[in-house]
């Protein structure tokens, strides 16, 4: 925005000439440095401004010096970077609460890993204990058919004994003994 009249012209040269002066100001020294006569480029668009409502929220009066604009400027300025200072303040306090969510998240991630790892080797000692039982189960029940088995012989032998027994004293008898002898030698519950 270029605006010609008594604050100055602002053609390349002056402009360049600012930005030469503005480039040579070290930023840690800028509160020092800073003189009415450095404003000049920014009083310039100030002035270009009159006739409308600027981020300063009022209008430029007519009769302002440019000390008085300088003072305005300065102090809107100063009000910005303090709202700025304590942005950034707001954001280096959620930072730093992010950084311990991030922080608890991580142990909390590697402690659910740990609980993971952990439910998967009791899962397998699981498995490999539930195998052992199975194969134990299958000898179990093989070992019982077979005491079943020989229960179920025991209980024919015992069965057929006395009825063998009966049988060995016929062939066995001779032809001469007494028949007390004979009666003994007969199974119990036959007559």
């Amino acid at each position: 925005m270029e605006h010609t009249g008594e604050e100055g012209d602002l053609n390349s040269s002056s402009k360049r000439k600012y930005k030469e002066e503005a480039g040579s100001i070290p930023w840690t020294d800028l509160k020092v440095v800073m003189h009415p006569n450095r404003f000049r480029f920014v009083n310039n668009c100030l002035a270009g401004c009159r006739a409308t409502v600027d981020e300063l929220v009022e209008p430029l009066a007519e009769n302002e010096s440019d000390h008085d604009r300088m003072m305005r400027l300065s102090a809107y300025v100063m009000i910005e970077y303090d709202d700025k200072l304590q942005e950034v303040e707001r954001c280096k306090a959620k930072l730093q609460e992010n950084n311990q969510f991030v922080d608890n998240t991580r142990k909390t991630s590697k402690a659910l890993i740990e609980a993971v790892q952990l439910k998967d080797q009791t899962m397998k000692q699981l498995k490999r204990r539930n195998c052992e039982n199975l194969r134990l189960k299958k000898q179990l029940e093989a070992t019982i058919l077979k005491a079943s088995e020989v229960k179920r012989k025991v209980e024919e032998l015992k069965n057929n004994l006395p009825v063998e027994r009966y049988c060995c004293a016929r062939v066995l008898m001779l032809p001469g003994l007494p028949p007390c002898h004979q009666a003994s030698l007969r199974p119990r519950g036959s007559t």
